[in-house]
């Protein structure tokens, strides 16, 4: 997957885009607190789900965004503080691998 990792407002944003295989199964984990609740557990981020465009021959893509609650003081990702570097690295780590782990299980269920 590939994640995009910025400092808006002086808030830490992640987002990936997931291909998931159906739009049964973007619906499914959209309307699943779990992945809520994995990766906010995890990140303590507010996480969006947005879906991707209509389905059709293509796999269907489920963007999936979080901002982390604390606000920095730092003002880009090229210009962090060295005070903000682990908290802002761990939950990059941790975010990754609530995605991960939800891709994995995505690919469970459909086999």
């Amino acid at each position: 997957n590939n994640y995009s990792v910025s400092i808006n407002g002086g808030y830490l944003r992640i987002t990936t885009c997931l291909r998931i295989a159906s739009a049964i199964k973007q619906r499914s984990i959209q309307s699943s607190s779990w992945i809520t609740k994995k990766v906010g557990d995890l990140t303590a981020m507010k996480v969006y789900m947005h879906p991707g465009p209509k389905p059709g021959p293509k796999p269907v893509i489920l963007q999936l965004s979080g901002q982390a609650q604390l606000k920095l003081k730092s003002t880009s990702i090229t210009g962090i503080l060295e005070d903000e570097a682990a908290y802002m690295m761990g939950s990059v780590i941790r975010f990754i691998e609530a995605t991960d782990d939800l891709v994995f299980q995505e690919a469970f269920n459909s086999s």
